[in-house]
């Protein structure tokens, strides 16, 4: 058996909002943690996975500059049923755009389950790549990221100064 397709490995990387330390296998990325304290250390075999280490850092390095809406990086999410479903409707949400709790309890198909959809946002292991920060409450006001509601702000401004389109040529910026 190939070992490294089953070991975790995992690299800190500098993100415009803190320290983001990403733990990997081979096959998709497990979990993304904010690290608040300086105190990780890269540990992984290039050998076993550059090419999908350099793969994630390049389509951070490119979201973080505004020049990727979506990512296009293989995830292994656990959870529960329910927690799976929330999150798979959090990677519908457009890039620079926001969706309410209620709005995803509705899609989900059990429109009194806002709280539980709010839990399961809170529980997202994969933050930035399952977008909760694009979830908020239906006055609008930002709640629960498990980041910190600073961060959640920062993510969402920073999607909304780099939502652009091109439409015949033409830079057009959608408010």
């Amino acid at each position: 058996m190939n070992r490294g397709m089953c070991m975790v490995m995992n690299f800190v990387y500098p993100s415009p909002i803190g320290l983001l330390n990403i733990f990997f296998k081979k096959k998709g990325i497990i979990k993304i943690d904010y690290i608040d304290k300086q105190r990780a250390v890269n540990e992984y075999n290039k050998n076993l996975v550059s090419d999908y280490y350099n793969d994630i850092y390049e389509q951070l390095n490119a979201y973080f500059i505004g020049k990727l809406r979506s990512f296009e990086l293989p995830l292994i999410l656990t959870g529960t049923r329910f927690q799976l479903r929330v999150w798979n409707e959090l990677v519908k949400i457009p890039y620079g755009e926001k969706s309410t709790y209620k709005e995803i309890a509705e899609a989900i198909g059990n429109p009194q389950a806002v709280r539980a959809v709010g839990n399961a946002s809170r529980s997202n292991p994969i933050p930035i790549l399952v977008p909760c920060h694009r979830i908020i409450v239906s006055n609008g006001d930002l709640t629960g990221y498990n980041g910190g509601l600073n961060r959640k702000e920062w993510l969402i401004k920073h999607e909304n100064k780099y939502r652009k389109e091109e439409i015949n040529g033409q830079r057009v910026t959608f408010t």
